[in-house]
C-alpha cells in the first residue's frame, strides 16, 4: 500500500499518519506533505477525530448490546511484541501502563459470534484486540490474544477491520468521513459464523 502511495505521489514518500496492526484490514491514512501530516497527527493526539472498526467477537458468553472496556495497557513484561492489561493498580504503575478505553456496540448476533462496532478512544498498541480478550470475548482469528478460544479449524484471518474515520481536512478544515468497505475474505469469515455483515457502524 505504501508503494502505491509513493507511485501516486510521483515517487515521493508519503507521511504515514494512521497505520494498522498486522492482519487488520481497512483504512490507512497518509499525509501528502509534512504540514498536512502534522495536522492530522494532532487530531489523533488531541482525540478530536473519531474512528470505528468492525470486530467479530467470539460469543464465549452473552454480550450486552453495548459495553465499555476501560483498562490500562502496558507493554508485556516478557514479550515486547505484545501488549498487556496489568492485574492491579500496583502492577499498572510498575509497568507504566497508559489509560485505554474502547467502546463496543453489537451490530449483529449469531450463536457463536457477534459482529461489533469497536471505537477506541485512545490509541494503544493492539488495544481493540486486547480489550476484546479482556472482556472475555476475543476477536475471531486472533491467535495472539485469545488463542485458546478460537474455533477449529481456525479462521483464515483476523476478523478486525478499520471501517470508518472522521477527520478534518488539514488545509480546508472541511469534515471528512472516510470509509473502507469490508473485503471479501472478511465476509467469508462472517459467513462461517452465520453473520451477514449488513449492519454498518453508526457511531462515526
Amino acid at each position: 500500500m505504501v508503494n502505491r502511495a509513493v507511485h501516486y505521489l510521483g515517487g515521493r514518500s508519503p507521511y504515514v499518519v494512521h497505520r494498522l496492526d498486522h492482519g487488520t484490514s481497512g483504512l490507512l491514512l497518509f499525509g501528502k506533505t509534512r504540514p498536512a501530516a502534522a495536522s492530522l497527527a494532532a487530531q489523533f493526539r488531541e482525540r478530536t477525530l473519531s474512528k470505528a472498526y468492525l470486530a467479530t467477537l467470539l460469543a464465549t458468553h452473552p454480550l450486552p448490546d453495548s459495553f465499555v472496556v476501560d483498562a490500562p495497557i502496558a507493554g508485556h513484561p516478557q514479550d515486547r511484541l505484545r501488549s498487556y492489561v496489568p492485574a492491579d493498580a500496583a502492577e499498572a504503575e510498575a509497568l507504566r501502563a497508559q489509560e485505554a478505553l474502547t467502546r463496543f456496540r453489537v451490530l449483529e448476533r449469531a450463536d457463536r459470534a457477534a459482529l461489533c462496532e469497536a471505537s477506541p478512544v485512545s490509541g494503544r498498541m493492539h488495544q481493540i484486540r486486547l480489550h476484546a480478550e479482556h472482556s472475555g470475548c476475543p476477536i475471531a482469528g486472533d491467535t495472539q490474544y485469545g488463542a485458546g478460544a478460537q474455533p477449529h479449524p481456525p479462521c483464515a484471518r483476523l476478523l478486525l477491520h478499520a471501517h470508518t474515520l472522521r477527520v478534518r481536512h488539514p488545509a480546508s478544515d472541511e469534515p471528512l468521513r472516510l470509509v473502507a468497505p469490508l473485503p471479501a475474505d472478511y465476509r467469508e469469515g462472517l459467513e462461517r459464523f452465520g453473520l451477514s455483515g449488513a449492519a454498518q457502524p453508526l457511531g462515526v
